[in-house]
């Protein structure tokens, strides 16, 4: 068996990256009615604006916390337990859960609260979420890989 160099092995490591965000990528076709309506509601009341989503066209804002992971986060605003009821009830009306906050009031309805909160639960670590590994997202492909010529 021939042995693999160092130039075949970044191949391969290339293609599985490329693949593993291929997959990220597309799972979204296999998340329910709700988290899709999520995904339309993030952009429909500009939390792009905002906040880094995974899987929401253009949602790269910096002001507010990146929502990568959103179901694997213990805390909402830092104070809020982390389930269903108490995001929809954060969705709706922040200003009155924690007053000052940065988060505005949108006027999210509780219908779109609920799909949003169905998108962001489906957002856990290793979901299409954000592939990562060793601290390297699938974005920009080719990446750099330690000890492997470019």
């Amino acid at each position: 068996m021939k042995k693999a160099t160092a130039t075949t092995r970044y191949d391969l490591i290339m293609l599985a990256l490329a693949l593993l965000t291929a997959a990220a990528t597309c799972s979204c076709a296999r998340i329910g009615e709700e988290a899709k309506q999520g995904i339309q509601a993030m952009d429909d009341y500009g939390c792009s604006s905002c906040h880094t989503i995974p899987g929401v066209h253009q949602a790269n804002g910096i002001v507010g916390p990146p929502l990568h992971f959103w179901a694997s986060r213990s805390y909402i605003a830092g104070s809020l337990i982390n389930n269903p009821d108490n995001l929809i009830e954060w969705l709706m009306n922040p200003q009155a859960i924690e007053p000052g906050t940065a988060m505005p009031q949108m006027g999210v309805s509780e219908t779109a609260a609920r799909n949003i909160g169905a998108y962001l639960f489906t957002l856990h670590t290793g979901s299409h979420g954000q592939v990562s590994i060793r601290g390297f997202t699938g974005e920009g492909l080719p990446l750099p890989v330690p000890g492997l010529p470019d």
